[in-house]
């Protein structure tokens, strides 16, 4: 339904109130993708490459509403800087070979790929990284708003622990409980028992209610779900005008690809101590209860701080 045809007057006692923070954030600016990052150790609500705001808690209430069936890769050049514009030089969409419109593609497969094998990026970790995108919506937001949400590689394979779980062994426990993700409110944390090194981790709040769940559905059908779950690099010809979809995610110091004749021997790409990323170090603190649901927009983003 076009919104010229919705019917609604502005109260007279708002006629001296500007719109607030809130209202900007959940409205956007400009068409930029909406997105949810975990840069910093903190959760920090993106409208494009715009922080709209940042939340004091570890953890987070979503609901996930659709998510990307197979795992993506990149692979940067060079060292990450913080707020450089960045683009994967060779990416792939399923996880098997690079896309038609990697930059660069540095093997014809995953699979044999020199940026593959272990020890090719600092930490004897992989120059190219795992991740996979899922969206989004803020538990009790009415409006159903979408955001993508790029879970890292240790977030992707993690196992159970203490009731937190990886994405796949999150998926594996619904299913199990023959219980669709999409009607499931759903916690992700930073959890600090691996000695202070923050992953992120998984596990269920409670079931939606009927209305939430037909509303949770329809907003995984959505334009901006697919937009949100789907790997597409745009290289601009000039990158300071360029407004691409991705967010560049920090990239990785890789260290050159080594020359050889002959295919690399990589280990299973699915191993999940292979598959790590730079960890996020934050200050341990006690994590906080998880507050009963509300419906109140303002209480959604209660715990953010706008800027």
């Amino acid at each position: 339904m076009s919104t010229e045809m919705v019917s609604f007057a502005r109260p007279s006692y708002l006629a001296n109130v500007e719109v607030d923070a809130l209202t900007k954030a959940l409205a956007g600016s400009g068409g930029g993708i909406k997105r949810i990052s975990t840069e910093g150790g903190a959760f920090r609500l993106m409208d494009g490459k715009e922080e709209i705001a940042t939340r004091d808690e570890r953890w987070i209430n979503v609901v996930v509403v659709n998510a990307s069936i197979t795992v993506n890769r990149q692979y940067y050049e060079g060292s990450y800087k913080k707020g450089a514009f960045a683009l994967p030089v060779c990416y792939s969409v399923d996880g098997n070979k690079p896309a038609d419109t990697a930059k660069a593609p540095q093997s014809s497969a995953c699979a044999t790929c020199p940026q593959n094998v272990k020890g090719s990026g600092d930490n004897n970790t992989r120059a190219c990284r795992f991740s996979q995108r899922i969206a989004v919506t803020l538990e009790g937001d009415e409006s159903n708003t979408v955001y993508q949400f790029a879970i890292p590689a240790t977030a992707i394979f993690g196992d159970a622990k203490d009731g937190k779980m990886g994405f796949q062994a999150y998926a594996r426990f619904l299913a199990a409980k023959r219980t669709p993700i999409t009607a499931v409110v759903t916690e992700v944390r930073f959890d600090l028992s691996g000695g202070g090194v923050a992953q992120l981790r998984f596990k269920p709040v409670r079931a939606l209610e009927e209305v939430e769940y037909y509303a949770s559905v329809e907003a995984g059908k959505s334009d901006d779900a697919h937009r949100a779950i789907t790997l597409d690099i745009n290289y601009p010809a000039d990158e300071e005008e360029a407004e691409e979809f991705e967010q560049a995610a920090p990239a990785p110091k890789a260290k050159p690809a080594p020359k050889t004749k002959s295919a690399p021997v990589v280990e299973d790409a699915d191993d999940e101590a292979d598959a790590e990323v730079e960890p996020v170090k934050v200050a341990p603190k006690p994590a906080p209860k998880t507050p009963p649901a509300e419906s109140s927009i303002a209480s959604i983003v209660s715990g953010w701080n706008k800027k």
